[in-house]
């Protein structure tokens, strides 16, 4: 069945709680926390679109029976995975466990259900 869903998060670790997935993170810069979270699941792929406001390091364990997609869709955007950048225009799939860092205040996920 499909359905979509918009949630604010102000918690850092609510947000993470969105997620089926371990995830720690830690964030870099000042202000004030804010996420806004979009999901919308279809037959067999959920998509997620997350903008945040402040740049952050996270440690993500993903679940190995999903394959979690990410990429830039904004050129202001910087996402680190594993200490290698992600260019405009590549997609990275992330393995069971990863270090990202977010920099820009803008930053996508994208993650389908096998």
């Amino acid at each position: 069945m499909s359905w979509s869903a918009f949630q604010t998060f102000t918690d850092l670790d609510a947000f993470h709680a969105a997620f089926p997935m371990r995830a720690e993170s830690v964030i870099t810069g000042r202000g004030d926390f804010r996420t806004d979270l979009a999901t919308i699941q279809l037959d067999r792929v959920l998509l997620r679109h997350a903008r945040e406001t402040l740049p952050r390091t996270v440690y993500s364990a993903v679940d190995p029976s999903q394959i979690t997609i990410g990429f830039i869709n904004d050129p202001r955007q910087q996402i680190y995975v594993n200490g290698l950048e992600l260019v405009p225009g590549a997609m990275v799939v992330f393995s069971s466990e990863a270090h990202n860092r977010f920099v820009s205040a803008t930053m996508e996920h994208r993650h389908s259900a096998a």
